[in-house]
């Protein structure tokens, strides 16, 4: 389905000027290239990650099914969202948190797509412990070959922790596909 306002502006090619638009005569403009592709929403699974030294295992916190059987061409744009929690156990408290996205397909071989990274340090230079809430989020978009059925997840693995411990939550995995 796609939208259409009574009046707006656009930036003409070299961002010097705006241009009136006429959503009659320019449909084309914002109109999808192909109009009757489909456009697949999907939810995901998230789980808890606690992490108390840089001993633990990596942890799969999340991951959405996407089947593209039905599109030709087909583009995914992975969503990803958390809640990271430091709590800090002394002093200077220092993190780091790579949340690597996978994809898994009909083969079966999980191919790295992208790694993020989570960092807290020098947040507090007293002895007195805190916590440290904050959210992290980040988007991909994937252009698959072909038509597959496709496992995106994302996984945790610490790298650096120093006088804190930290807990992954409230994780949400989406995926649009067209």
């Amino acid at each position: 389905m796609v939208g259409y306002m009574k009046k707006a502006t656009i930036m003409d090619r070299n961002h010097s000027k705006k241009i009136p638009c006429d959503c009659e005569k320019d449909r084309d403009f914002i109109k999808p290239k192909v109009p009757n592709e489909p456009l697949v929403l999907l939810c995901g699974q998230g789980n808890d990650a606690q992490f108390t030294s840089t001993q633990d295992p990596d942890v799969t916190v999340g991951f959405v099914i996407v089947d593209t059987t039905c599109l030709c061409k087909p583009l995914v744009k992975i969503k990803f969202s958390s809640i990271v929690n430091l709590s800090g156990l002394a002093a200077d408290p220092d993190a780091l948190l790579n949340f690597s996205l996978f994809r898994t397909c009909e083969d079966g071989v999980a191919v790295p797509l992208n790694t993020w990274t989570y960092q807290a340090s020098q947040i507090s230079d007293n002895d007195v412990p805190l916590t440290f809430n904050t959210s992290f989020t980040f988007i991909f978009c994937d252009r698959l070959n072909c038509p597959k059925c496709c496992t995106y997840s994302v996984v945790a693995s610490i790298d650096t922790l120093a006088n804190a411990s930290i807990l992954v939550n409230d994780v949400q995995v989406q995926a649009i596909a067209q």
